[in-house]
């Protein structure tokens, strides 16, 4: 039986640094700009996940808990937090500092787990990242989008652009709004996967719609939840996706009026500052509600004039 449960346990430590391994090399293949903006959406979700009202929650947790040296990894490290406390590290994760040289690797699996931080379902920002292609980021959506925006949800990760875009459902406005009120980021991609789509299929007329929603959910999470600090840089990343996608080559997205997005921009953050003595879901709920209704109420909006807003 002792041989049984040590086999077990050698077997699950193998699964996870294989899962970790995997986790993290998707993330290396991210750019720059895209590590940084990556690593403060999971840092928050990670905090929220497990219960961490703040980064100084998290801190006094790591304070009560051994940590192990990284050339020794089986002696504590009795020197770690503290020089983590110097540095600021975690606040500097908080602020998206990308988890770069090995050490830190290390530091950062020794504390919190790296797979339970990073995850293993990047594919959002691998496809902002054009490391994977269109299909083959919609082949990875977790199984209840698929059902919503796909015809058939089982379908091969490398359809053609003409049986990626025939499949996918045709457009309602409920399909959208229950999208936007999921406020995830696997909700945005789905979005962009409609769009895409749409584009290709239908042209402006359908698209329009479908942009507007995914507009105004990238504004929700990366302007209000996630507070992204390089808000612009994620921006251009997502205009430029819109704008030369896997499917398309014409060029027909409205996303690159820098200009625009920064009147969105202080418009949002007016809504924000206009909430700051609400309950936390309250303050969800009346955010979400007021960027979509600005979007509708600007019939001479620079990204969506091209068809009456509903």
């Amino acid at each position: 039986m002792k041989i049984v449960s040590e086999l077990n346990i050698c077997a699950e430590n193998n699964r996870h640094l294989f899962s970790t391994k995997l986790a993290f090399s998707s993330y290396q293949q991210l750019r720059h700009d895209l590590k940084k903006a990556f690593t403060q959406v999971v840092f928050s979700d990670y905090l929220e996940r497990n219960n961490f009202n703040s980064v100084r929650d998290l801190t006094n947790y790591l304070g009560s808990k051994d940590r192990h040296r990284y050339n020794a990894p089986n002696q504590i490290d009795t020197t770690r937090f503290h020089s983590e406390l110097v540095s600021n590290y975690w606040y500097k994760l908080e602020k998206g500092q990308p988890i770069s040289n090995r050490k830190t690797i290390f530091s950062v699996d020794d504390a919190i787990g790296l797979l339970n931080l990073l995850g293993l379902r990047h594919q959002f920002w691998m496809l902002l990242n054009r490391s994977i292609s269109v299909c083959l980021s919609a082949y990875r959506l977790p199984i209840e989008l698929r059902k919503q925006i796909f015809i058939r949800h089982n379908f091969h990760q490398n359809l053609s652009a003409e049986a990626f875009s025939r499949n996918i459902k045709r457009q309602y406005t409920c399909q959208l709004e229950k999208l936007y009120a999921n406020k995830s980021i696997d909700s945005l991609h789905a979005l962009t996967l409609l769009y895409i789509g749409y584009e290709y299929r239908d042209g402006c007329q359908q698209s329009r719609k479908a942009e507007k929603y995914l507009y105004a959910l990238f504004l929700y999470l990366m302007v209000y939840k996630y507070e992204i600090s390089n808000i612009f840089e994620l921006f251009i990343y997502l205009a430029f996706l819109l704008e030369c996608n896997s499917l398309y080559k014409r060029k027909s997205s409205q996303l690159l009026s820098v200009t625009q997005f920064e009147v969105d921009l202080s418009v949002v953050k007016g809504f924000i500052h206009s909430t700051k003595s609400l309950p936390k879901a309250e303050k969800e709920n009346f955010i979400s509600d007021k960027i979509i209704n600005y979007l509708n109420s600007q019939p001479y909006h620079r990204y969506f004039s091209s068809y009456e807003s509903n």
